[in-house]
């Protein structure tokens, strides 16, 4: 006796490659080919950016600081995928320092003379 959740399906000969599926639609989002267009590719940006902020979040550097948290760590990560940059503000608190990601920045100057 098969159990109707084990039971075969006919007109089914090769099983489907969801990993091959999804990096074939990452590439045609990425070569603009997608029919869905910007979607794909606002899909693809957030999944490398979240995939890269997972993987720095794990890392802590050595020496560890109080100012470097897996939070800081994730945010550095996610930014460099989304912008290619990233601007803390380095700030004392009670605890020592902490780092706090700028919402936007301006670089000012005529080179790399402190006084400019």
């Amino acid at each position: 006796m098969r159990l109707p959740w084990r039971r075969r399906r006919e007109g089914r000969a090769e099983s489907l490659d969801y990993a091959a599926t999804i990096a074939d639609a990452f590439e045609a989002a990425a070569a603009g080919t997608s029919p869905l267009g910007a979607a794909n590719a606002v899909a693809a940006a957030e999944a490398a950016a979240g995939a890269w902020s997972r993987a720095f979040a794990v890392g802590m550097p050595t020496p560890a600081t109080t100012a470097v948290t897996p939070a800081v760590l994730a945010c550095i990560g996610r930014e460099l995928i989304l912008r290619g940059e990233i601007v803390f503000d380095i700030r004392m608190s009670g605890a020592g320092l902490a780092l706090v990601p700028a919402a936007s920045w301006d670089v000012e100057g005529r080179g790399p003379d402190p006084a400019s």
